[in-house]
């Protein structure tokens, strides 16, 4: 079900530069273009914006999380019964095709897991119903073509099989004991701040619910950042774009794609760009969806009278290389509006869902976000806060 975001701009709207490897003059002048030749920004105030579905979290959402890591560290625990797809057994075999063996067709203490398909047809289904210390000659076939060993394409083989052992994996119980073990091993179970304070079981779950609910409201941001620039680019009509900064961007992004491939190797694959999508035409399209972006928030900020000085567009820069969106030679306004969306909220209310932002006038926008995100009188405690 989707809910819904009602965005109300009131006189202020936030403007970013072009971040980029190099300068925005290298594409477009945006500051001293009249870009009413180009653009026609759709509705932005009043803005009705429909958000995704987001589970919230309760009870069952904590039980599988912890779920999950329980399954995570199963023990193998040795059980004395038949065999069943799932187990791990431990096997001596030894193959022969019309009585003869051939190489490769035996080993001892072997162990796999039956009905993973790590061996040949047949061979894993006739050890599925055998007990510890049965042994047993199973018919297998070898595929067709088998490039390990062309001889033995499709030829049928006996395996005499011995089994040593069957185990299983059991999942353990979350108890204080095993919560010490998660808070201490390595794979970060509990972060580094919260190790020293969870101890039990009901701080573990604690813990757990704390960090999905972080997770949730990580996403529902998200998505409130994203359907909003999504909605206001969508709503803007683009009259024609400036071809010349279309052509360096697109070179500038082929290039950037071009080095990206031969760093990966593909091409020692038989690959090319073009199987990757990486062709001037599919480039040249990216720089006009860049710069649609890019020419809807510039309008929209002259349009408002809304300037950006130099100092505060270092913290937009700052901000950028912080949360790793220099991700192209270009990076659209899309990456800073989602980043400082949430400054313009003088209220913000989280319904099931339904966010309603409200935006208050300001002079300065980036001052508005200083005094939201804590309050920090000037550029240099806000570049390290961010």
């Amino acid at each position: 079900m989707k809910k819904t975001l009602a965005l109300i701009l009131t006189g202020v709207l936030l403007v970013l530069s072009l971040a980029s490897c190099g300068s925005s003059k290298d594409y477009v002048n945006y500051a001293n273009t009249d870009l009413t030749a180009y653009v026609t920004p759709g509705a932005y105030k009043d803005l009705t914006v429909e958000l995704p579905h987001v589970d919230p979290v309760d009870d069952a959402a904590v039980d599988a999380e912890i779920d999950n890591v329980l399954d995570a560290h199963k023990d193998l625990v040795t059980v004395e019964r038949a065999a069943a797809n799932g187990d791990t057994v431990n096997i001596d075999y030894v193959g022969s095709i019309d009585g003869v063996e051939f190489e490769g067709g035996a080993d001892t203490d072997s162990e796999l897991v039956l009905g993973e398909g790590g061996m040949i047809e047949g061979f894993e289904a006739g050890i599925v119903g055998m007990t510890a210390g049965e042994t047993k000659t199973v018919e297998a076939v070898f595929p067709d073509p088998y490039s390990s060993n062309p001889d033995l394409a499709g030829k049928t083989a006996q395996f005499k099989i011995t089994l040593n052992s069957v185990k299983e994996e059991v999942k353990p119980e979350l108890t204080d004991d095993l919560v010490a073990e998660l808070v201490s091993d390595s794979h970060n179970h509990v972060d580094d701040e919260h190790k020293d304070t969870v101890k039990t079981v009901e701080d573990y779950r604690a813990y757990v619910r704390e960090q999905l609910e972080e997770t949730y409201n990580d996403n529902v941001r998200k998505n409130q950042y994203l359907y909003t620039w999504t909605a206001i680019v969508n709503g803007c009509e683009v009259k024609k774009y400036p071809e010349s900064a279309v052509k360096k961007l697109g070179k500038d992004l082929y290039n950037y794609n071009y080095t990206w491939f031969v760093a990966s190797g593909y091409g020692n694959y038989g690959l090319t760009p073009a199987n990757l999508g990486i062709t001037k035409e599919n480039c040249n399209k990216q720089a006009r969806e860049t710069l649609k972006e890019e020419l809807c928030l510039w309008a929209i900020a002259k349009a408002n009278n809304i300037t950006v000085s130099g100092e505060q567009l270092q913290i937009l820069r700052i901000a950028e290389m912080r949360h790793g969106v220099r991700q192209r030679p270009v990076v659209g306004q899309t990456a800073l509006f989602r980043l400082l969306l949430p400054c313009l909220g003088i209220t913000v209310a989280v319904e099931d869902n339904a966010l309603v932002i409200l935006v208050g006038a300001a002079d300065d926008v980036v001052h508005l976000c200083v005094k939201i995100i804590g309050g920090f009188e000037n550029v240099g405690d806000l570049a390290e806060r961010l």
